[in-house]
């Protein structure tokens, strides 16, 4: 975020002249001057309203008291003071200003612009004068003519990085960010030292996706908060939110470790800051480590519980700990406001877990809730389609299938999904096609594929070809245990397809 417009320190500058004053009250004036010199607000006060009492024209004390009231935070007196004073000199521009000042802290915003237009009368060149009229103009919703007014002042001042700075946060209200940059950057090259300049400067670069100038803007204007921290200096708050800045820079460009150093200073200034731990915690999850990633997230899920991309990292760190149950509460706390990849993510985990879990309704509920989005993935509708045949919903499972299949003709997936679909269903015929076809497009069926398809032969009474497909040696990629079941399997299929001799040889070793 973009800081706003710092307001003066509050002037108490000399202006109009005033009328000549007795010696004596010229002596309590300057008493007056000596107890607020010397840090004594109270009995200068005092002394400045006993000169306003003698000699109602004396304008220092006017201005003097006035300031006195501000800096003890009593607004409301020190407006009335800076009233009294230009009811006895309608254009002194220094209490013009100052009551403008008071009454735009007040939130009397059409009051301070009139004061503004009497100071300007007076000092029409005043560049901090115009400045102040810009200020009063945007709390007005003017924001052109408040942008007219600082153009204004800068032109006045052309070398005050401030003008500069406060004309850049304008345009930047306004919506001209490149001219707002321009404008950040004339500041910076008028005082290097304006770090608010480069802090806003990298606020806009990095809204702007112009990351490496927003990283330059950004390392100058926290040099010396940096300085700070190491020296465990106090630091404003305010400037976490830069941090939060620096870190996403690091997060898109990958350098994690940087990112974690940012995100961890955001916290030392905010330690409430709800985002820098979600995405501490999201550096942490991509560098692997997730017992940290975990401990972020649920701090942050414990200021905001639909922290969505938190939601589902725990979800998966569950799941792969083997702690189904939680995976899916924290799944389901995070759909509603999970999208895109990531909300497909969350579904096909979620339906994952529902059919390990043996809750099969649950587990279609979160596939036709994926196949809802767009673009949806072929797998992800054979995957339906799997359930649906286990859940026995065959009409169903072919519906979902064969859309897949007008998605992907030749998907082996899709093709299998059929060939299940049709043995369920008693249809050998079918099956046998479709795994001839992906034998056909895929080469050498994997030997558990091959035995469901010399099912299919057996079904259909095709003995010779079943035994064909049998007669064959032990296949290549089968080891140990997986090759034992293979002999049972193939010596039982050839005892039914009529071939003992064949069966009894299979079953007493590899064929």
């Amino acid at each position: 975020m973009v800081l706003g417009i710092v307001l003066l320190v509050f002037p108490v500058a000399a202006g109009a002249q005033q009328e000549e004053l007795p010696e004596v009250v010229q002596t309590l004036l300057e008493a007056a001057d000596r107890e607020r010199d010397a840090g004594r607000p109270e009995r200068a006060i005092a002394g400045y309203r006993d000169v306003i009492r003698r000699a109602p024209g004396a304008l220092d004390a006017y201005r003097s008291l006035g300031a006195l009231l501000h800096a003890r935070g009593d607004r409301p007196a020190a407006l009335a003071v800076f009233r009294d004073g230009l009811d006895r000199a309608p254009a002194d521009p220094a209490l013009a200003y100052n009551a403008a000042v008071v009454a735009f802290e007040l939130e009397r915003f059409d009051e301070a612009l009139s004061y503004v237009e009497r100071a300007l009368a007076a000092r029409p060149r005043d560049a901090e004068t115009h400045a102040l009229k810009a200020a009063v103009l945007r709390r007005l919703g003017r924001p052109q003519q408040a942008l007219q007014a600082l153009g204004t002042a800068v032109d006045l001042a052309p070398d005050d990085a401030q003008m500069r700075f406060r004309l850049g946060n304008q345009l930047y209200e306004l919506g001209e960010r490149q001219r707002a940059v321009d404008a950040f950057r004339a500041a910076l090259e008028r005082d290097p030292g304006l770090l608010r300049a480069a802090y806003n400067l990298g606020a806009v670069l990095f809204e702007e996706g112009e990351l490496e100038a927003a990283l330059a803007a950004y390392r100058l204007a926290l040099e010396p908060i940096d300085r700070a921290l190491e020296r465990g200096q106090k630091v404003e708050p305010m400037y976490a939110q830069a941090y939060l800045n620096l870190g996403a820079i690091h997060v898109q460009r990958r350098d994690w470790a940087a990112a974690e150093e940012a995100y961890g200073k955001a916290l030392r200034l905010d330690p409430e800051a709800t985002q820098a731990l979600y995405n501490l915690g999201y550096v942490h999850y991509q560098r692997g480590d997730e017992a940290a990633a975990e401990a972020a997230y649920r701090r942050a899920l414990k200021r905001d519980p639909t922290l969505p991309l938190a939601c589902l990292h725990l979800g998966q760190i569950t799941f792969r700990r083997g702690e189904l149950a939680e995976a899916a509460r924290w799944l389901e706390q995070g759909l509603p406001k999970l999208a895109g990849d990531d909300r497909r993510r969350a579904l096909r985990l979620l339906a994952e877990i529902r059919h390990r879990r043996g809750e099969i309704g649950a587990a279609i509920a979160a596939y036709r809730s994926l196949l809802q989005l767009e673009p949806v993935a072929t797998a992800d509708r054979v995957a339906l389609g799997r359930l649906l045949i286990e859940d026995r919903q065959l009409a169903a499972a072919e519906a979902v299938l064969e859309g897949a299949r007008r998605q992907a003709p030749a998907d082996a997936g899709v093709i299998l999904g059929l060939a299940r679909l049709a043995e369920e269903r008693r249809q050998p015929a079918r099956a046998q096609e479709l795994y001839e076809q992906l034998e056909r497009d895929g080469g050498p069926l994997p030997w558990q594929l091959e035995l469901r398809l010399v099912r299919t032969l057996l079904q259909r009474g095709e003995l010779d070809g079943a035994s064909r497909r049998l007669a064959g040696g032990l296949p290549a990629e089968l080891q140990g245990g997986p090759a034992a079941a293979w002999q049972r399997v193939r010596a039982l299929l050839l005892a039914r397809a009529g071939r003992p001799e064949l069966a009894r040889q299979a079953a007493g070793g590899p064929g």
